[in-house]
């Protein structure tokens, strides 16, 4: 499956100090099903961003990368771990995200 496809999904990420949740959300929900995606809890540790990984590999569709908002340190740590694990992240503000939505 190509990049860009309408199968295709992104993965949202939510950070604490120590858990982040996470949804894979596919390119073609609506905003009323956004809010509606099962949403994962995981240690916010390179074992929890594996579990996640996992989980991507195993959902159907192409990752287009993981979103996660800009919340300082956490989400800098976050997003090199996911990285190394060679999956495209983006740090957004949150800001934005709510004006999206």
């Amino acid at each position: 499956m190509e990049k860009g496809s309408c199968n295709g999904f992104w993965a949202g990420v939510d950070l604490a100090k120590a858990a982040f949740e996470a949804a894979l959300a596919p390119l073609s929900a609506t905003p009323a099903e956004r809010t509606r995606l099962e949403v994962r809890s995981f240690d916010n540790t390179a074992a929890g961003v594996l579990e996640l990984a996992a989980l991507i590999e195993d959902s159907p569709g192409e990752c287009l990368g993981i979103c996660v908002e800009a919340t300082g340190g956490y989400s800098e740590r976050f997003a090199r771990m996911p990285t190394r694990a060679g999956l495209a992240t983006a740090i957004v503000n949150p800001a934005r995200l709510d004006r999206a939505r």
